[in-house]
């Protein structure tokens, strides 16, 4: 009788186990669909691409913070960071608003590797066009 009680746990046990195993299975297969659907939808930078890196800047002389939108263009573009050129510059602050600053903050930026993960893609519609191409071709 001892024995039946054994065998029937063991029997419980391996099928409860075998259960689990497979949802646990389901789920990677799940999740790796998603994972493979999250990389289609992102659109990979690219030169040439216009953007928008906003950057919380010190005025050295009066020690006032102001916000600075950087309206850049991609030069090169690596897989983490991206070499831009500052196309134009904007902000609510009168520094960023005073003509005789403008090259000086326009400087600040000019030429330099900025992290992707900072950049904000302005999409324009040749832009639109180019994504909705690229998730079309690549299903």
């Amino acid at each position: 009788m001892g024995f039946a009680f054994a065998i029937t746990g063991f029997i419980f046990t391996l099928s409860t186990t075998i259960l689990l195993l497979i949802k646990v299975k389901s789920k990677n297969v799940e999740i790796e669909r998603l994972k493979s659907k999250v990389k289609k939808d992102v659109y990979k930078l690219g030169i040439g691409d216009k953007c928008l890196h906003i950057l919380d800047l010190t005025n050295n002389s009066s020690g006032n913070t102001f916000t600075v939108y950087y309206e850049v263009s991609l030069l090169n573009v690596s897989d983490t960071k991206a070499k831009v050129k500052v196309e134009d510059i904007s902000g609510t602050d009168n520094y960023v608003r005073d003509k005789s600053n403008r090259n000086g903050i326009i400087n600040f930026l000019d030429g330099q590797w900025i992290d992707i993960k900072e950049l904000k893609l302005i999409a324009d519609e040749a832009t639109k066009r180019d994504i909705k191409l690229e998730q079309i071709l690549n299903g």
